[in-house]
C-alpha cells in the first residue's frame, strides 16, 4: 500500500527556504551603499518586490507596503523640518 501526502508543512518550508536562499544570494552580491534618498530606497524595495510578485505575492505585498510607509514617513519628516 502506498500513501501519498499532498500537502505537508515541510514542502512549504523547503519552498520558503529556497526563496530565502535566492534572496540572501542577491543581498550578499550587492555592495551596501548609503543613501539619503527615500524615493530611491523605496524604488529599490519595489524592484525587489517585483521579483517576488509571481512566486510569493504575500511577501511582495509586504515589500510594497514597506516601501510606501518609508516614503510617507520621509515626507512627514521633511514637512516637520520645514515647519
Amino acid at each position: 500500500m502506498t500513501t501519498h501526502i499532498s500537502s505537508s508543512p515541510f514542502l512549504s518550508l523547503s519552498r520558503y527556504g529556497a526563496l530565502f536562499q535566492r534572496w540572501a544570494q542577491r543581498l550578499l552580491a550587492v555592495e551596501p551603499r548609503a543613501t539619503d534618498d527615500p524615493v530611491a530606497e523605496a524604488a529599490s524595495v519595489r524592484a525587489l518586490a517585483d521579483t517576488y510578485r509571481e512566486s510569493d505575492p504575500s511577501f511582495a505585498s509586504d515589500l510594497y507596503a514597506a516601501a510606501d510607509r518609508h516614503e510617507l514617513e520621509a515626507e512627514a519628516e521633511t514637512a516637520r523640518r520645514q515647519g
